[in-house]
């Protein structure tokens, strides 16, 4: 079997997956029915990112409550595609090939990755059906479709980035890039933080049995935490000084950091019994933990804590996304 079968099918897969869902989404793409109202919303901050509304201010200005926390990192690769296309194109059409190109794009990456993740686990031959297999998820391909322009694609690509990565060799340099996958994960919404929490908790389980893989960790760790500190300052500047539960702060960053410190120190028990390693990984759980009620408590019940109980009841209880799996939503208003 040629090492690049894989490589073809991602592509083949992608060319019909994408041949398909153009022609569900044409008429959608045609009128600008957007899958979900943060679609059209993420349009909006891009039309006025691109008009000279401010890098710094995400504010929604024609809503009555439109301080925003969302991250600019999901507008880059929207107004990358719109700038390039709009001299040919004009701004009509510009948006309409961002809104399907981008998308398709996070459709080639998770299918690239899954078809990576399956190879390093199994082999080739299974790669390439793992390519046939990714398709078929309709909740998959639901947030990679033409107009799903929100930031769960990047979600699903980046998560499944940093996995791929800590299957890999567990070296110093791939930590560090897993260590910045989570850090964009995490940046473009905190939904991202117990995928994050999970892939560092098995690469310190992972290092615990067997401490060689001690770098990896540790690259993890620190990377996550520079990253996070990076792109705070480069995407929000000194914005967000007060703690909130549902974007990342500084005190968010603080956690991150004590984290990494507390992770270090941990790994320091390298030769001692496992089960010493598995009680220094435990305190070292607590030191971030301990951090995050001490500066801000309101956050350990949910990144929607500082929601008033009005608006908790008229809206947030109304959003299954946001509602633990089987919750009762009535037809209509979710």
């Amino acid at each position: 079997m040629s090492e690049r079968s894989p490589w073809l099918a991602v592509l083949t897969g992608w060319l019909l997956a994408s041949a398909v869902l153009l022609a569900v989404s044409a008429g959608s793409i045609y009128t600008l029915a957007f899958p979900d109202p943060d679609d059209a919303m993420r349009l909006m901050e891009v039309r006025d990112w691109l008009a000279g509304q401010s890098w710094w201010d995400v504010t929604q200005y024609r809503l009555v409550a439109g301080d925003m926390h969302w991250s600019r990192l999901v507008d880059l690769p929207l107004a990358a595609v719109m700038l390039l296309t709009a001299p040919l194109f004009g701004q009509a059409g510009a948006e309409r090939i961002a809104l399907v190109i981008v998308p398709l794009a996070t459709l080639l990456a998770v299918l690239a990755l899954g078809a990576g993740l399956t190879r390093r686990v199994l082999d080739t031959e299974r790669a390439r059906l793992a390519v046939l297999i990714a398709p078929l998820s309709v909740p998959l391909l639901y947030q990679l479709r033409p107009m799903r322009i929100d930031h769960h694609g990047w979600q699903v690509v980046l998560a499944l980035a940093a996995l791929f990565l800590l299957l890999g060799k567990p070296t110093l340099r791939n930590g560090a890039a897993i260590g910045l996958c989570l850090a964009v994960l995490i940046m473009i919404s905190l939904e991202g933080l117990p995928i994050a929490a999970a892939l560092c908790g098995i690469a310190a389980i992972a290092w615990a049995f067997e401490p060689s893989r001690r770098f990896v960790l540790l690259g993890i760790a620190w990377s996550l935490f520079a990253s996070l500190a990076t792109l705070q300052l480069a995407t929000r500047g000194l914005h967000y000084a007060a703690p909130l539960c549902d974007a990342v702060t500084f005190d968010w960053v603080a956690v991150a950091g004590a984290a990494a410190v507390a992770v270090s120190f941990a790994t320091l028990a390298g030769r001692a019994p496992l089960a010493l390693r598995l009680g220094a990984l435990g305190l070292a759980g607590c030191v971030p933990l301990g951090l995050l009620l001490a500066t801000a408590p309101e956050c350990v019940a949910g990144p929607f804590a500082q929601l008033d109980p009005l608006t908790r009841a008229l809206w947030y209880q109304k959003v299954s996304e946001g509602l633990p799996s089987g919750s009762n939503i009535p037809a209509g208003r979710s």
